[in-house]
């Protein structure tokens, strides 16, 4: 939530107004997602509802249920310098008329916003849990060869790789990352970012299909931020997805997403325990960089284990 939400819902005692609310499609809705839509029940189902009835449109004498339109299609009745841009409806920003028509994955301010505009994102304590030491953030979800996505606009996604990935693999000390270039196809499940580390190479797994945007350019100078802040100046890809609604359906998210960690955990556990007997009962913790400290783990199997490649 950004600071100007964080004190009005202080103020008031409210959490804010869901965007359906601000267009005035809805009279009472408050947004207890922080804003990620795509994964809102609410959302979707008010979205089906507009498109049935854009579909069957003529009714003279509509129902409630059928003058429900796109929260988007509304706004579009404003003047266009009455259009608020999302930011502002979100409380990231003072008001802003929207100079795209709603389409924030091609509008330039967009771009500039997450370049420039926007603070660095710190994550606070109360938004993370630990998983055998590892950090998991909430909110995130987690693809099962340890990328994540956080929400962004409509269906625009943030991509990167997990604390327990970059720590298990010792990405602290690669030389180099490669990625797809912008306008390029990703798809879920498939190769498309390279890390380079000596002579060795690692790919993740794309977790969601879609369109490249752009590339974390501070990785280009410090690769080393996936390990040192995966969750947000680490970021690597922004990418419009455009399958989001049903790449979610193969990606976990809280108990699930521990639960991938300890599973691979245990693995790795046990992976060490061929090489050097039976561990503590509680198979104690790994150290960074796993394979540099137990070289008869060798990383390429490793990484295979870990970014399921």
């Amino acid at each position: 939530m950004s600071r100007k939400q964080q004190i009005r819902t202080r103020v008031t005692g409210l959490d804010p107004e869901c965007l359906w609310m601000q267009a005035g499609i809805v009279k009472n809705k408050r947004c207890l997602q922080d804003f990620q839509c795509p994964a809102c029940s609410f959302d979707r189902a008010l979205r089906r509802e507009a498109e049935r009835n854009k579909q069957k449109q003529g009714n003279p004498n509509p129902g409630p249920r059928e003058k429900i339109e796109h929260w988007e299609q509304r706004l579009r009745r404003l003047p266009q310098m009455s259009r608020p841009c999302v930011h502002y409806m979100k409380g990231e920003i003072e008001f802003r008329p929207c100079t795209n028509d709603y389409q924030c994955a091609s509008c330039d301010f967009e771009q500039y916003f997450d370049d420039i505009y926007l603070v660095r994102a710190e994550l606070s304590p109360r938004d993370l849990h630990y998983v055998h030491g590892y950090k998991l953030p909430h909110g995130y979800y987690i693809y099962p060869g340890h990328t994540w996505i956080r929400l962004e606009e409509d269906s625009v996604v943030k991509i990167g790789v997990t604390e327990f990935a970059a720590r298990v693999l010792g990405f602290k000390n690669i030389d180099s990352i490669q990625a797809p270039l912008v306008g390029k196809k990703v798809a879920q499940g498939k190769k498309g970012i390279q890390i380079y580390k000596q002579d060795s190479k690692a790919e993740l797994l794309s977790p969601v299909s879609g369109v490249v945007m752009n590339f974390n350019p501070d990785l280009q100078e410090h690769p080393e931020l996936i390990w040192e802040k995966p969750y947000t100046e680490g970021w690597i890809l922004r990418v419009n997805a455009s399958a989001l609604r049903n790449d979610l359906k193969n990606l976990t998210l809280g108990p699930q997403a521990d639960e991938l960690v300890n599973k691979d955990l245990n693995k790795i556990f046990a992976c060490m325990e061929q090489v050097h007997g039976p561990l503590a009962a509680d198979g104690g913790e790994l150290v960074d960089d796993v394979s540099a400290h137990v070289p008869e783990l060798d990383w390429d199997n490793l990484k295979a284990l870990v970014l399921k490649t």
